[in-house]
């Protein structure tokens, strides 16, 4: 096999942009956008949202946690945890740093709970209110 002269390669191969690119947090996508034409094209095309919106269902790359608390707990530990009961934490962060601190702020606890989840959205409802959280944007 003949070897490439790296001097020769002006432009990657469209599908290995493809395959860096889908890998990419969303948020990172819409800013990569102002790279050039090509990028902005690519990330606004539909075939190019399905796949990664396919990838990033495949990955698995969150875990939602909530904690129930009972009562008795719930007078003791409010003032510490101040409603905060849902976390998402990033798989692939050795420490696992909370990747949404503040997804729901509520007084208490009473009624909160995770109404339905759909496209990666958390319905998160309470007598108090519904909030659509989506735990990919920060």
């Amino acid at each position: 096999m003949e070897e490439v002269d790296p001097q020769k390669i002006k432009q990657l191969p469209h599908d290995v942009v493809i395959d860096v690119l889908k890998k990419l947090p969303g948020k990172s996508l819409l800013r990569f956008k102002c790279v050039c034409k090509t990028w902005n094209c690519l990330v606004n095309n539909s075939d190019f949202i399905s796949i990664h919106y396919n990838h990033e269902c495949l990955s698995n790359k969150f875990v939602v946690l909530k904690r129930n608390i009972s009562n008795d707990e719930m007078v003791a530990e409010s003032n510490y945890y101040k409603g905060k009961n849902m976390l998402a934490f990033h798989i692939n962060e050795e420490s696992f740093k909370s990747a949404a601190p503040n997804v729901a702020h509520f007084d208490d606890y009473i009624g909160v709970s995770i109404g339905g989840l759909c496209n990666g959205i958390f319905c998160i409802g309470s007598y108090r209110g519904i909030i659509l959280y989506n735990p990919t944007l920060r």
